[in-house]
């Protein structure tokens, strides 16, 4: 008997129970053959529900089985209360793993996946018991049981049932082979289809008042309590229901028929509460008991547990919102098409994969592309012939926008004989193609990179000898050998020294252990036997099949290696020129240091005469050479003027061998002065040939290659900027020199900071002015000299210049004279300050004419602007006095022709003017003519009387007059 069979027998079975489990014999003659034919009624109609409900589960089995295990997905149940096993599993996930339904049940990720994989999986199903709201979605590469791995989509779901227990449902996507998602979408079929191949009703009869004359079995299980212990109860003691909407107590249907006589269904939504507090989603009714005489005897309720069905229609809800949407993300859709009719149904998105109209799919001719159709016409035949039992079709489609490709994959389904049906699913696999054709352009792309650049890259097998699985170009030249000779091969067959191998060995073995990989150098030898230093990077890989790859990369730094050598010596080289001023210095220092590197047996240095001609100017040489000054130096010579057209082109000769050289004719390998090899540069001094640097070897044969010209190049380089360093500190010399004879010829006191503040330099007239020789002043003695002309607090000009920037001058009083100092920042061209000139300028004899101007100013308003001639010379006698210092003064009248003299007006400073005669024989004073500070000449006198203190007298001539009016101040000598 069939599943399906079995399924219509319950419900069959479920009518019977009704019939002769409720009503005993004596129930039967008790209320008469009316009430039985009545009663039989009833049941027989509750019999014919049952069947039709059966009829229909078995169809609804039928097509959801057929849907979930046509699905190209994995469909899976876990248990989280119980270590997260499977509870149920589709065909497709079955079919993955080799694994039967039993084998798969109660198991975990862990005994199915690879522990990594597993691992990640056990991670999204926590996340999912901390989140019952959102499920999680993952893509995981899977192998299945011949190790093949599939890279799936993952999407788990928490469902939560009504009485609060979970499962967590999934589905995974194969996203590279929709046909193994059938057999998982058939198998999810299955399992809907036993989770719902089982249903049970309870029954309860009462009386006329409503209280309970029997209960069922399955009653009894459904409200905690015996038939026995409700005997007699009212019914709505036991049979509590609530509205499953908002909890409310919800009225029972009994009383209502016990009051109407009618049949009374229970609203859908309502859950029944037993004694232990159990809840169940129930569908039940009530209908009335009827007596022979048409009395209502009682009632009958017949309920039962629908919290399973409603459970499963919420699984298939979730199950099919969850195919609808793994549909719209792999842009895929099932259907269901018979071929006698043309119809075709299927999921939300058949329509946009398909040309579907009016339920309808339209011509193949119509919508695949003609070179496609015979293909999918062919297995399509196979198919309905029914040669095969499913086939998969790759097909195109072609619009304005380009070539669309779909995979379609379809099976038969023969269960009903007169009518055969096409399952499957259609997914639009363009956007896969594409990425696919993208990876493989990339792919080749990346080929021909890594066989393009210089570097060796590598794959070993961890699992397989650390064989090689793939390498480039440049790995295998370095080998001598195909990328194809490479693959398979290991270390110790590839390398030609077994040191090379084993060291390779031991370092793969403990990087395997490293995640993060290592990076290092090493030393290793290719297929000529010529050694080269690689910098290597190695780090673990897993593989997309499971596997243990070492990947590797060397690059080459065997030249770089040998640069950096040159660059240190240039840098050795560099440091003796700086820490030597004298050339011949720097060029012992540089000799030693290119014998020590380059390893030879002689350097010479040779500088060109006023003919233009290369002669020897230093010669180095290692123990045991001879010098080429004790004979042979003519020869040298030659060789040298012949090649001085080479040296002109500032070419580099050199020659491994010199008899072979064409450069060096006659040179021959003497045995007391013979040269093997030899490289020579020439030295250019401001773009002219100043000479050339010899490196020669006279007891082994030398190959000369780049870093060699290098290191000759850079040493003639440093030869030529010590030379012109040496002119550049020979002119700075010479230029500070004149500098400073200009700086001593100027009488005005000048000094020179730096940008600092630091004193430079000062002229010979800043030593004069504080007695002391401008080369011991310094900067501190300088502010030394200069604080007690500043009050205390001041800041000093180069001070103020220095961080204003702009000129500073001040007024200053140095040893008794009068000075202004000026402070004059100097700047470059890019306006940067540079140097501070500071000097001073004698303001002394300026100030005196100033200060005689003035007194002379306001004599002359006095003799101007007093009317009285007496307190007008008061005045001017006064502003005089004031002006020389003087305590006294008189005005004498001197007679030139009597050489006479006599004072006529004489002043105290302290006390008014009074007239006075001066004796007539007063001695004739002495004259002597000077130069004033504004370089006017005047008749000045000094005068000394028998006596007195020195005394100083001006002229006042009075024109043609025979008479001279002199003044006289006595003032200390």
């Amino acid at each position: 008997m069939s599943e399906y069979g079995a399924a219509a027998l319950a419900g069959e079975a479920a009518a019977d129970m009704v019939l002769f489990s409720f009503f005993p014999c004596r129930l039967l003659f008790g209320f008469g053959r009316c009430a039985v034919k009545t009663i039989a009624g009833e049941l027989q109609k509750v019999r014919t529900e049952a069947q039709e409900y059966a009829e229909k589960l078995k169809r609804s089995t039928r097509m959801w089985d057929l849907v979930i295990n046509a699905l190209p997905v994995h469909i899976f149940a876990k248990d989280p209360a119980d270590d997260y096993r499977f509870v149920f599993s589709n065909r497709g996930m079955q079919d993955f793993t080799r694994l039967g339904d039993e084998e798969i049940r109660g198991k975990n990720d862990f005994d199915i996946y690879p522990e990594e994989i597993a691992a990640v999986m056990r991670g999204d199903d926590e996340k999912n018991m901390l989140d019952l709201e959102h499920g999680t979605e993952n893509v995981l590469p899977l192998p299945d049981a011949e190790g093949k791995v599939h890279s799936m989509r993952v999407i788990t779901w928490p469902f939560v049932e009504a009485d609060g227990s979970c499962l967590l449902i999934g589905a995974a996507f194969d996203v590279t082979e929709l046909e193994q998602a059938r057999h998982s979408a058939e198998e999810s079929a299955e399992w809907f289809r036993l989770t719902l191949n089982s249903i049970g009703d309870g029954v309860i009869t009462t009386d006329r008042a409503g209280r309970v004359t029997m209960m069922n079995p399955v009653a009894e299980r459904m409200l905690g309590v015996t038939g026995k212990e409700a005997m007699g109860l009212p019914h709505d003691q036991i049979f509590r229901i609530y509205n499953y909407d908002n909890d409310q107590p919800s009225p029972s249907p009994v009383m209502r028929t016990l009051r109407t006589g009618v049949i009374v269904e229970l609203a859908n939504h309502t859950d029944l509460i037993a004694r232990d507090g159990t809840r169940y989603h129930i569908a039940d009714s009530a209908a009335p008991i009827f007596g022979p005489d048409g009395k209502i005897l009682g009632a009958i309720l017949v309920f039962r547990d629908v919290t399973e069905e409603y459970a499963q229609r919420n699984r298939l809800r979730y199950a099919h919102a969850q195919l609808e949407a793994g549909t719209k993300i792999s842009r895929s859709a099932t259907f269901v098409f018979n071929p006698a009719t043309g119809e075709i149904a299927g999921s939300s998105m058949l329509s946009e994969l398909l040309p579907v109209t009016d339920g309808r799919i339209g011509a193949i001719d119509g919508w695949v592309y003609g070179e496609d159709r015979p293909a999918m016409l062919a297995k399509w035949e196979r198919l309905a012939r029914g040669e095969i039992s499913s086939e998969t079709f790759d097909y195109r489609t072609k619009d304005e926008h380009g070539f669309h490709y779909f995979r379609l994959n379809s099976s038969v389904d023969r269960s009903d004989p007169k009518q055969v049906m096409f399952t499957g699913v259609v997914q639009d696999v363009t956007d896969i193609r594409r990425v696919f054709d993208r990876l493989q352009e990339q792919r080749n792309l990346w080929e021909k990179v890594i066989n393009s650049i210089p570097l060796c890259f590598f794959a070993k097998d961890a699992d397989d000898d650390f064989r090689y699985v793939l390498c480039n170009r440049t790995f295998a030249a370095f080998v001598g050998r195909t990328p194809e000779e490479v693959v398979g091969r290991s270390d110790a067959e590839l390398f030609c020294r077994p040191e090379d191998a084993e060291m390779f060995r031991s370092r793969d073995e403990r990087i395997m252990k490293e995640p993060e990989g290592e990076g290092f150098e090493e030393a290793v030898m290719d297929f000529r036997e010529n050694l080269h230093y690689l910098q290597t990077v190695k780090k673990p890989f897993a593989g997309a099949d499971g596997r243990r790859l070492l990947l590797g990369a060397s690059s080459d730094i065997t030249d770089l290696r040998q640069l950096l050598s040159c660059e240190k010596l240039n840098s050795e080289v560099l440091s003796a020129m700086a820490a030597n001023d004298d050339p011949d210095a720097m060029f012992e220092n540089m000799a030693g240091i290119l014998m020590k590197r380059m390893e030879c047996d002689r350097i010479m240095l040779a500088c060109c005469d006023r003919k233009g001609l290369l002669r020897l100017r230093n010669e180095w040489l290692s123990p045991g050479t001879v010098s080429i000054r004790e004979t042979g130096l003519e020869k040298h010579y030659e060789l040298w003027d012949r090649n001085i057209q080479a040296f002109h082109e500032n070419r580099i000769l050199k020659t491994s061998d010199v008899t072979q050289a064409e450069f060096c004719p006659g040179l021959n390998r003497d045995d007391k002065y013979r040269t093997i090899s030899l490289i020579v540069v020439p030295v250019f001094v401001d773009e002219q040939l100043w000479g050339a640097l010899f490196v020669s070897y006279s007891r082994v044969r030398r190959e000369f290659n780049d870093v060699d010209e290098r290191i000759m190049r850079g040493c003639a380089s440093v030869i030529s900027a010590a030379l012109v360093a040496e002119r550049q500190r020979h002119a700075i010399r010479q230029a500070n020199h004149e500098r400073q004879l200009v700086l001593d010829n100027i009488h005005i006191p000048i000094w020179l900071h730096d940008n600092r503040g630091e004193l430079i330099r000062a002229n010979t007239a800043v030593g004069d002015l504080f007695g002391i020789p401008a080369a011991e002043l310094t900067t501190e003695k300088n502010r030394e000299l200069l604080a007690p002309a500043f009050p205390p607090g001041t800041v000093q000009p180069i001070e103020e210049s220095l961080k204003t920037g702009r000129a500073v001058h001040r007024e200053m009083r140095l040893p008794g004279r009068d000075y202004i100092i000026s402070a004059e920042p100097v700047f470059d061209s890019f306006g940067h300050l540079t140097y501070i000139v500071k000097s001073a300028i004698d303001m002394t004899e300026f100030n005196e004419l100033l200060s005689s101007r003035t007194a002379l100013n306001t004599c002359l308003e006095t003799l101007i602007g007093e009317p009285e001639l007496e307190k007008a010379l008061e005045k001017v006698l006064q502003t005089l006095c004031a002006h020389l210092g003087a305590s006294r003064a008189c005005i004498f009248r001197f007679d030139e022709d009597a050489h006479t003299m006599s004072a006529r007006w004489n002043m105290l400073r302290t006390g008014g003017i009074r007239s006075s005669e001066a004796p007539a024989d007063s001695p004739v004073p002495r004259f002597r003519t000077g130069r004033t500070a504004s370089g006017r000449n005047r008749r000045l006198s000094s005068m000394t009387l028998p006596g007195r203190r020195r005394r100083s007298a001006a002229g006042c001539g009075t024109g043609k007059s025979a008479w001279r009016t002199w003044v006289r101040f006595a003032r200390p000598a």
